[in-house]
């Protein structure tokens, strides 16, 4: 193949879509260790791209959120109080299930890339007396990769 450049007309709100592309191996054997090693639960560069690039903007808030504050653990109240979420922590259980859903159907995987797990409450309100929520920790790793597809889309 000769490395010709041509001209090719591409829709503004489409550069980043075809930079990405451009960016990838032609021939799939290319892709070096480093996109293929196993960054979280399975996932890796690319996957972890296609869930930033795949997400819509409330997807793309909590993923900035955690990744913002790499292996530190964040609660579901947390995240719903500073993103300022309409229906609190209940809202998260939409946000990251569209995110679960579309990573197993579309990427074939079963888990997100971060860990999750659930922890009492600690609070002095009686209505959540016995109750847990969700705590997230996204890697350092995990983290640097959602931080570079974020800058990368605001270009």
């Amino acid at each position: 193949m000769d490395n010709e450049l041509v001209m090719f007309p591409v829709p503004k709100n489409r550069m980043q879509d075809v930079i990405d592309l451009l960016a990838t191996p032609a021939d799939p054997r290319a892709v070096s260790e480093a996109v293929e090693h196993d960054v979280a639960h399975g996932w890796d560069d690319v996957n972890l791209r296609r869930l930033w690039k795949d997400s819509n903007p409330t997807q793309r808030e909590v993923l900035a959120y955690m990744a913002e504050r790499p292996d530190i653990e964040v609660t579901s109240r947390e995240i719903a109080a500073d993103l300022k979420l309409a229906k609190g922590a209940r809202s998260l259980g939409g946000i990251i299930g569209g995110m679960a859903r579309r990573s197993q159907n579309h990427y074939g995987m079963t888990d997100l890339p971060w860990n999750a797990r659930w922890v009492p409450i600690d609070d002095d309100n009686p209505e959540v007396v016995n109750s847990t929520e969700t705590a997230f920790q996204m890697s350092h790793d995990v983290a640097e990769i959602i931080l570079d597809a974020q800058q990368r889309s605001t270009r």
